[in-house]
């Protein structure tokens, strides 16, 4: 997948605003992170094994091979459209891919 290899290639890594943490927190009852994006599998391989144990941020990637040990090991799933409303816009602006929010089982 092309838009895979270009951001693993970039390393691009956004801050999340401050809104966003605390209207997942006030809705879901956890903190929230978002990862370098070349850092998703990471990620979500120390999700799996119990280290991640709040919300993250990821890219939605259905094609990575590490996208369905996401799926077992989340409780819920949220689309993020509004990426203005999640992180402040870096280097490369606002991310220009799909993001979900995973809230962890």
């Amino acid at each position: 997948m092309v838009k895979a290899d270009v951001l693993s290639r970039l390393g691009t890594l956004w801050k999340l605003l401050p809104s966003f943490k605390e209207e997942v927190l006030a809705k879901y009852g956890v903190q929230t992170s978002m990862p370098d994006v070349a850092n998703s599998k990471k990620t979500v391989i120390a999700l799996a094994r119990g280290h991640v144990s709040n919300a993250v941020v990821l890219p939605r990637w259905e094609g990575q091979a590490w996208w369905g040990t996401l799926l077992d090991n989340v409780s819920s799933m949220i689309e993020l459209e509004d990426m203005k409303k999640v992180v402040a816009p870096n280097m490369y602006g606002l991310p220009r891919w799909e993001f979900v929010l995973c809230i962890v089982k």
